[in-house]
């Protein structure tokens, strides 16, 4: 996986069993310590844009599909 900025990391081809047990690290890490958020995006061909979001946390913002495009909408 490519590090784009620290502690962000992204990886286009990564297969759904190697997401989902990453998935699974980062939710022991943030019931572990909590008070942080978490956002994993992957490619998906039935989701808007083509990509999937989850998270974990309460972040600032919300992420909204607008005609097509995910965007953030700030609170």
């Amino acid at each position: 996986m490519l590090e784009i900025v620290l502690g962000v990391y992204t990886s286009p081809d990564i297969t759904a069993g190697i997401r989902e047990w990453i998935w699974d690290v980062l939710t022991g890490w943030y019931f572990q310590f909590g008070q942080c958020s978490i956002a994993m995006t992957y490619r998906d061909s039935a989701a808007v844009s083509d990509q999937s979001i989850r998270k974990l946390g309460e972040a600032p913002k919300d992420i909204v599909d607008g005609d097509g495009v995910y965007l953030v909408e700030y609170e």
